[in-house]
């Protein structure tokens, strides 16, 4: 999430990515990652929980603080982002219900909202267990049980519709949609493509819905389709590998970058 005062540079040559991995430029397929990218002022970036069930705003520690009792205001200091981790889809949905229930208690201390699932789902279901799951499979009584995956697509629904909520309750508030990549080898990966399909379709819906109702200003409620993009890249010998199974390369870091840069001017966030 992008705090208000997080200022986006966009390139001057005002040529737009192309959304596509195999057009990156060679430069960006070159990148050396010990010179290029430099280690942040700051380790830690974490959203602490209130004592009475609320967010409180995320707390900042520069390096080599970390015992130290002093609570820094991250208004001090020129923060990117900072991280949710939120790996299972569950997580996500408690998350947005916290913020409904709590008057955007974290959300509204940003500009930028990108809600990232992955590919836990599928590769680590009994992780990703949800309460949710055993209320929908009584719901629907002896005869029609409701199993997984279409226990993953309801809470899934359930969770863009908190999304869409929020997106209502907060106009000022632009939240994106991340579909996710997938993981290498992975035998159930149609899985993760049709919830990346369904949340697309569900956001077009949403905002052609909202259309009328917006009186020409900017849409709030967007999606990325990273999936899509690097979905050709994803498996076998053709994947972008990072350092780890579940990972992608650099080059799928710098693209995702594209595609959220071409998003933002696509929609008049960026000029």
């Amino acid at each position: 999430m992008f705090p208000p005062s997080y200022v986006m540079h966009t390139p001057s040559s005002g040529r737009q990515p192309s959304g596509d991995i195999d057009n990156l430029d060679e430069s960006n397929k070159r990148i050396n990652v010990a010179t290029t990218f430099k280690s942040s002022q700051f380790e830690y970036k974490v959203c602490r929980l209130h004592p009475t069930g609320g967010w409180l705003p995320p707390t900042t520690m520069p390096k080599g603080t970390r015992n130290s009792q002093q609570q820094l205001h991250p208004n001090r200091f020129p923060l990117l982002y900072d991280y949710i981790n939120t790996n299972c889809l569950g997580h996500i949905h408690d998350f947005v219900s916290h913020e409904l229930s709590y008057q955007q208690s974290i959300t509204r201390q940003y500009s930028i909202y990108i809600v990232g699932p992955g590919v836990w789902e599928t590769v680590k279901q009994a992780a990703c267990h949800h309460p949710l799951f055993e209320t929908l499979r009584s719901s629907h009584g002896q005869k029609r049980q409701l199993q997984w995956p279409d226990t993953i697509y309801q809470l899934l629904q359930e969770t863009l519709d908190k999304l869409a909520m929020l997106a209502e309750q907060s106009p000022e508030l632009l939240i994106i949609w991340r579909t996710s990549g997938y993981y290498d080898g992975d035998a159930q990966s149609q899985i993760i493509q049709e919830m990346n399909n369904r949340a697309v379709k569900f956001i077009r819906d949403w905002n052609v819905k909202h259309q009328p109702l917006r009186n020409r200003s900017k849409s709030n409620f967007l999606y990325m389709d990273f999936g899509k993009a690097v979905e050709h890249r994803s498996h076998g010998k053709k994947r972008l590998r990072g350092d780890m199974q579940a990972h992608y390369g650099l080059e799928v870091r710098v693209l995702q970058v594209q595609l959220l840069t071409n998003l933002l001017y696509e929609h008049g966030y960026v000029s």
